[in-house]
């Protein structure tokens, strides 16, 4: 396929941010955004994503489609035209509201936005996955600060100045497609989020929300997040097993990456699960794709 053919192609895939769905695509992935802020870090980062997935997508006569919504309210009118998956939170309340009409609708909810610990645990739902770190996660970052990382003061998801495993690709596209801004914490896991169902759906070969689901809860299920680990949501809360990076005060430079990489032969998944502390008394329990 020449430049001219795949742009064409690439126009017809449908990467939707207001207005209806597109009609008459096949294989639609269809992801709503539940954000107050339409123009947020989080926003851009979701909408980077879809437009990668629907690039890809045009190429295997597939479809990526955004909608978003501001409220819960009207991720509930989505969902009743065919939503697959939903993506967004902003705070407890909202996180809970969209987990429980993720669960009763049969589809995915990824948790962007809501570090709440017992969303985790005791109020642990099997349809939410949290691609947000947990308080416990940023706490435990610091606590295992290495000596040298004097300066560290907070723990994010990811900075505009890493540049391994890809990172430093994925900073230049996100600065060329907004205008310069930088990738921060909350832009990195809208565009995980995104690539992640992508992912699923091509893999389950499937767009509706309870195949997306089980392949996401998968024990087996990894993503690339440029972060040079494997990622997954564990069975055992849905939390996204990932290093945080440690930042001075101001957010300007990275001291430090939590946890440290391993040994030769070591375990990546048992260090993450470490980081993300014990979930022994999360509402989900041990959890497994099917079970439900």
């Amino acid at each position: 396929m020449d430049r001219r053919a795949f742009l064409t192609a690439a126009g017809r895939s449908a990467v939707l941010l207001a207005g209806g769905w597109r009609v008459g695509v096949r294989d639609a992935l269809r992801i709503a955004l539940v954000t107050p802020d339409a123009d947020g870090a989080l926003a851009r980062g979701v909408t980077m994503g879809v437009e990668e997935a629907a690039r890809t997508g045009a190429l295997m006569g597939r479809a990526a489609e955004l909608r978003t919504a501001h409220s819960v309210a009207s991720a509930q009118l989505f969902l009743a035209e065919g939503v697959g998956a939903l993506v967004g939170g902003w705070d407890v309340d909202s996180c809970r509201a969209l987990g429980a009409l993720a669960e009763s609708a049969g589809v995915p909810f990824l948790d962007t936005g809501c570090a709440a610990d017992v969303l985790r645990g005791a109020e642990c739902r099997r349809a939410v996955f949290h691609v947000e770190a947990s308080d416990a996660m940023r706490a435990a970052a610091l606590a295992a600060r290495p000596a040298d990382a004097g300066e560290a003061a907070r723990a994010v998801l990811w900075h505009p100045t890493l540049e391994r495993f890809g990172a430093a690709q994925l900073n230049d596209r996100f600065r060329a497609r907004w205008g310069g801004a930088g990738m921060d914490g909350a832009a990195w896991a809208g565009w995980m989020a995104a690539k992640a169902l992508w992912e699923a759906s091509l893999r389950a070969r499937s767009v509706e929300g309870a195949a997306l689901r089980a392949y996401l809860e998968r024990e087996t299920t990894q993503f690339d997040g440029h972060k040079g680990w494997p990622l997954s949501f564990r069975p055992s809360d849905r939390q996204l097993r990932q290093p945080l990076y440690l930042v001075t005060e101001d957010g300007s430079r990275v001291v430090a990456e939590v946890p440290a990489r391993p040994a030769e032969g070591g375990s990546s998944r048992a260090l993450l699960d470490a980081l993300a502390g014990d979930a022994s008394a999360s509402a989900c329990g041990e959890s497994r794709a099917g079970m439900d």
